[in-house]
């Protein structure tokens, strides 16, 4: 593999502009968008074999963030809990509202212990 070769080590497909495969003639590169420039959020279940992504939203895109209320309430009405986290830090969630701006939303069931 040749160091500095676009799409190398992706074979003979094609590598999109947006990862840094060839400039289209005429046209304008693209700016790289960054986890930090969409506004996605997830909402994942805990299980003891990990993380369980049942749904994703975009903040701009209604039908999704429909979509995923719906999914958190139905595991609210099942006793779970809601954490909200940015993948470092983690915050109790009060209420019954979905926070659409939160990267992550992490239900859990209480756990035991001492």
């Amino acid at each position: 593999m040749r160091r500095g070769t676009a799409g190398a080590g992706l074979g003979k497909r094609a590598r999109p502009r947006a990862l840094g495969g060839p400039k289209a003639p005429g046209r304008s590169a693209p700016r790289v968008l960054t986890a930090y420039d969409v506004d996605v959020g997830k909402l994942l279940r805990r299980t003891a074999e990990g993380d369980e992504l049942l749904v994703e939203w975009n903040s701009s895109d209604p039908a999704s963030i429909a979509s995923a209320e719906q999914a958190y309430q139905h595991w609210l009405d099942q006793d779970y809990e809601a954490v909200q986290s940015d993948g470092v830090y983690y915050q109790p969630i009060s209420g019954d509202r979905l926070p659409v701006d939160a990267e992550q939303v992490i239900l859990t069931t209480a756990m035991g212990g001492g």
